[in-house]
């Protein structure tokens, strides 16, 4: 009994070892066949095979396509979950300008009766809404203001409560320095400077002060800054004048003080307020007058020298010629733009700034007439290009309205 229950026992110690020895087995061709798929997959991939001691798997990665789950999203510790390094935007800076505004109140009407299409086309809502920056000479108070100067030909207002069209037609920065801005007195500048500014335009070239009616809107744009200086050459009465306790206009005529100061400020923008570019739009010129005056080139050209880096004008009413000055563009007229019922040709100027801060400017032609103001084409588009050259110094317009130096 005792040698039965011994082969008994040995009989199942054997089978025991050999189901071992079986499932050994199985776990080895396993492991085997698992690692030469990894080789396999890994050497059509150019990749190194998979070693779980020395190699992190290079799929894990959310960039390679992984799928993550929403554990893994919301893991503050995850690599995964880590923020990306923002890229640069490098496209170009797109900025535009147009010439004279006034909401009048047959404008108002216009706009009323079928919102932002019934003063402006398509194309040139367009360039105003899409530009990075779009910049208007605002050349009327807005407000509630009744009391008007009594030495002005034209005293132009509109109500505070319709600025909000300008918000909706793209605009960024309202130029203020004009000969009628302080059509309704220091109160009616006041208003237009606060209802502006509560819609979120900024305001340039008139204050409280000299330091007011000087400060430039300084606008960092894709990396860049950009100073933005708006000052007239025009003005109704010795009034409207800023200096150091006078509210008013930054001025810039020859031989003043302001004149002198403007020269020394577009210095300190560059070399101080390490301004990337210095803007002046300037309102200046002889009215309904396409051609460009002396004094327009002279202190056009000093401001260059000072360091500006584009000049825009209005205040003619009319388009005047341009200029290439030391390689720096000057548009000395835009004329009007959403400015009264009688036809006018006119022009939004679109400028492109490069990762250079280089300078390339083209010209949208345009109609004003009628409270409407509609893009040009074809041959209507090409001969204002024509007309422009011809009153123009050392520039040329091609016939998608590029300018460049001739």
């Amino acid at each position: 009994m005792k040698l039965l229950r011994k082969r008994s026992g040995l009989l199942l110690l054997c089978m025991l070892t050999a189901l071992i020895s079986i499932n050994l087995c199985s776990c080895q061709q396993k492991n085997k066949k698992a690692a030469a798929d990894t080789k396999q997959s890994a050497d059509s991939q150019n990749l190194p095979a998979h070693d779980e001691d020395t190699q992190t798997n290079q799929n894990d990665s959310p960039e390679n396509g992984q799928n993550l789950s929403p554990e893994d999203s919301q893991n503050p510790l995850s690599d995964s979950n880590q923020p990306a390094e923002n890229s640069p935007d490098t496209s170009p800076i797109t900025l535009s300008f147009t010439g004279d505004v006034y909401l009048s109140e047959a404008m108002v009407n216009a706009y009323q009766q079928h919102g932002c299409a019934g003063i402006a086309d398509a194309a040139v809502r367009s360039a105003l809404a899409d530009s990075d920056l779009t910049m208007i000479n605002h050349e009327y108070a807005s407000t509630h203001e009744t009391q008007k100067v009594d030495y002005q030909i034209y005293n132009f207002r509109s109500e505070p409560q319709h600025e909000f069209i300008l918000k909706e037609l793209g605009v960024d920065i309202a130029g203020l320095s004009n000969n009628h801005i302080l059509d309704y007195g220091v109160p009616g500048m006041q208003e237009t400077i606060q209802t502006l500014r509560e819609l979120g335009i900024d305001c340039a070239g008139a204050g409280s002060n000299i330091e007011e009616a000087k400060q430039a809107v300084i606008r960092e744009i894709k990396g860049r800054r950009i100073a933005f200086v708006a000052v007239s050459h025009f003005v109704p009465d010795v009034s409207w004048h800023a200096d150091s306790t006078t509210p008013g206009l930054l001025t810039t005529y020859e031989g003043t003080d302001n004149y002198r100061v403007l020269m020394d400020y577009i210095s300190w923008l560059k070399q101080s307020a390490h301004a990337d570019l210095v803007i002046i739009f300037a309102h200046y010129g002889v009215e309904k007058q396409n051609t460009f005056v002396p004094y327009q080139q002279q202190i056009s050209r000093a401001w260059i020298d000072a360091g500006a880096d584009l000049v825009v004008g209005s205040h003619a009413h009319v388009l005047q010629g341009m200029e290439c000055y030391k390689g720096k563009y000057i548009f000395y007229n835009l004329g009007n733009f959403l400015f009264g019922n009688y036809e006018k040709e006119t022009a939004v100027l679109q400028v492109e700034i490069d990762q250079e801060n280089q300078i390339a400017v083209k010209l949208l032609p345009c109609v004003t007439k009628a409270f409407y103001v509609r893009t040009m084409n074809g041959q209507e588009a090409d001969t204002l290009y024509r007309f422009l050259e011809s009153v123009s110094v050392n520039v040329q317009v091609d016939t998608q309205g590029r300018v460049s130096q001739n």
